[in-house]
């Protein structure tokens, strides 16, 4: 279910693609920037856009329907200092879209203690027969040490893409800084643009021309006994139109977080919302939303059980505003291993 204007991320399934899939992320762009996936302020889709690679575009067409693989070969390695990794798909034709190979390679190289950098290509659509290619490079930076014992992670990246019928503005980059310390003190720092025609077919991105910042910022306070954590902070994330104006911004507020020794947890938040629409957003059939600024609150509550135990599950309540009306939301997991 979807209730927002924009893509859902829905991450790989395919023993295939996600056997040695480390070698492809590129740029951090796949990591959350906060240690707390749950209640950051951005979504998964937000936190994905702009992934040069994105391997369920493979064999799946613009609708959602599977298209048949003919052959596929996939090579990784290290070799002369380079981590390498290289995958190469023939896709049957399907609809209107011819049959064609589709391929991306990466390369990375560590250039002193912590530091890489790489560099990524891909080639085909899978979805339409415009010849599409991303060519893009990185760097990223990794200190465990830092500071007795904290860590501190940052990266910069650059992709940029080539589409038939497509000129000019079709870059993106991405800048970030953070601390994702589980003990003390913790912050981050994010940007990301990503121009109107910046288009990778084998990738991800879920707003064009836009510009993305995100912050975050909390403490965690470790104990003896049988509550080992407790935590809090605030989360927030901003998306400016290129050509002027507001798209998004939520700010979230984990007002606590605790954690035992047996990883049961209890949250508590509260997030601020506001949407500006400068179209009419049709949220499900006979539904629109018309043009205008919207505000809206949300407070909630999530409770789960540690994963080691042969029942476990999670539970998330949270009730407010959304757009011009109100919205209930009940989240509910469970996991039965032997």
């Amino acid at each position: 279910m979807n209730l927002t204007r924009f893509n859902l991320f829905l991450p790989e399934k395919r023993d295939f693609f996600l056997r040695v899939f480390d070698v492809f992320q590129f740029g951090r762009i796949s990591e959350l920037s906060s240690t707390n996936t749950q209640n950051t302020a951005a979504s998964p889709a937000a936190t994905q856009s702009g992934s040069p690679f994105f391997s369920r575009r493979i064999g799946i067409d613009r609708f959602g329907m599977p298209v048949d693989l003919e052959y596929g070969g996939k090579i990784s390695g290290r070799l002369g200092g380079w981590d390498l990794g290289a995958l190469t798909n023939r896709q049957d034709e399907a609809a209107d879209v011819d049959a064609k190979s589709l391929m991306a390679a990466r390369a990375l190289r560590e250039i002193y203690d912590g530091a890489t950098i790489g560099g990524i290509v891909t080639s085909g659509d899978p979805r339409s027969n415009r010849d599409n290619s991303v060519i893009g490079t990185d760097f990223e930076y990794l200190n465990t040490r830092f500071r007795g014992g904290s860590t501190l992670q940052a990266e910069a990246w650059y992709l940029q893409s080539d589409t038939e019928g497509l000129e000019s503005d079709d870059a993106a980059y991405g800048l970030g800084l953070r601390m994702p310390n589980r003990t003390g003190f913790r912050f981050g720092l994010t940007l990301k643009k990503i121009e109107e025609n910046f288009l990778p077919a084998m990738g991800f991105v879920d707003r064009h021309g836009t510009r993305d910042r995100s912050a975050e910022l909390g403490y965690t306070h470790r104990r003896d006994g049988r509550l080992q954590s407790i935590a809090t902070g605030v989360d927030a994330q901003r998306v400016d139109l290129l050509d002027g104006g507001l798209q998004s911004r939520i700010v979230r507020f984990r007002l606590i977080e605790l954690e035992t020794t047996t990883q049961e947890t209890i949250e508590a938040f509260y997030t601020s919302s506001k949407e500006a629409l400068h179209e009419p957003f049709e949220i499900s059939r006979g539904v629109t939303i018309p043009v205008g600024d919207y505000s809206f609150d949300e407070y909630g509550f999530r409770i789960g059980t540690g994963t080691q135990r042969n029942l476990s599950g999670s539970l998330l309540i949270s009730d407010g505003d959304f757009y011009a009306g109100t919205r209930l939301r009940l989240e509910a997991a469970a996991l039965w291993q032997q």
